[in-house]
């Protein structure tokens, strides 16, 4: 089950990369250049992203980098960090790792394509286009973050899929750093003349950042 963990992170790894640079390209050829006016200009917006990227991939590459030195089995740093069997027996828990690489790979293909697609011409980190527009489409329809949303859910598979702490242990930086992202990349959007107005509509149409009916 380990190498069908490692396989699967393996896979959402380079999918994630290859679909940033995609991403990236589009929205280049389609939105026009970050403009330097609609950058973040304090220290915690410029240092917030960095921040939530390496809480989240850095678990993942210690993973990526470490297992294929223990034969592909967890190495023994990482066992310190297993879950407890919190009374599961152990085929449940293999189903429950199952379900979790399972749900990776729907999520991948699923929830977190269509919400880089509704994106399209406005992907990045953070920062206004040329071209600029407020998003409404897919799973912009339901939450104002849904990327964010995904991050964490996919963090919090991670430690599923290898019934261990460690690829989630970081969860809480990269879920602070986004409750701290929002407001920042929110105000951005409201000063941008062209489209501060219709982003108010916007948050009125959705009022939930992340969390559909909670927050």
């Amino acid at each position: 089950m380990d190498l069908s963990a490692y396989l699967t992170m393996a896979y959402i790894f380079v999918n994630t990369f290859r679909g940033m640079a995609a991403s990236a390209k589009v929205a280049e050829s389609q939105g026009g250049k970050i403009r330097p006016d609609r950058m973040p200009n304090t220290a915690l917006g410029k240092f917030i992203s960095p921040v939530h990227g390496l809480s989240y991939f850095l678990p993942q590459l210690a993973i990526l980098v470490g297992m294929p030195f223990a034969g592909f089995g967890q190495p023994r740093w990482m066992r310190k960090w297993e879950l407890p069997d919190c009374g599961i027996g152990k085929k449940e828990r293999m189903g429950l790792r199952v379900a979790a690489c399972v749900l990776s790979f729907v999520m991948a293909h699923g929830f977190v394509k269509r919400g880089n697609k509704a994106l399209g011409s406005q992907w990045h980190a953070i920062g206004r286009r040329e071209n600029t527009k407020v998003v409404k489409d897919g799973p912009y329809s339901v939450v104002r973050h849904p990327g964010y949303l995904s991050v964490v859910i996919q963090q919090a598979l991670y430690g599923v899929m290898f019934w261990n702490w460690f690829p989630a242990a970081s969860l809480p930086i990269t879920a602070a750093a986004f409750a701290l992202k929002m407001p920042i990349e929110e105000e951005l959007i409201q000063q941008d003349v062209f489209i501060a107005e219709d982003y108010r509509r916007y948050k009125k149409e959705v009022p939930y950042r992340v969390i559909p009916y909670l927050w």
